[in-house]
């Protein structure tokens, strides 16, 4: 059964002490067993860059929030970024992706 999936990239995250939290949604349908991953990536002007531990999700044909924390060699600051989130699904071979690229804007955190 083929696979189909999608992910969106909230356009403003949060800061808290240097680190940046990420925020979208993702779905995935066409099969309950597939194995399911989101991770992202952050760009900050040329020199702060930051990934994300994946985390896992389901197959399950219903939209999702995700929440992914972004952290790097240097602290992230409020402002612009640019952000990328990749969601992974594998129901054997082979796996299929779907990326959301954009903007993101860092506020501090509440």
């Amino acid at each position: 059964m083929k696979l189909t999936h999608a992910v969106t990239l909230d356009a403003v995250g949060t800061l808290e002490a240097g680190a940046a939290r990420l925020t979208g949604t993702y779905s995935c349908s066409g099969s309950g067993a597939a194995t399911v991953s989101i991770s992202g990536s952050l760009t900050q002007g040329s020199d702060v860059e930051g990934i994300s531990s994946p985390v896992d999700g389901v197959c399950d044909g219903v939209v999702h929030p995700w929440s992914l924390a972004m952290s790097g060699p240097s602290a992230f600051q409020p402002g612009p970024a640019q952000g990328e989130v990749t969601v992974s699904a594998c129901a054997g071979a082979p796996c299929t992706h779907d990326t959301a690229r954009g903007q993101v804007t860092l506020s501090p955190g509440a």
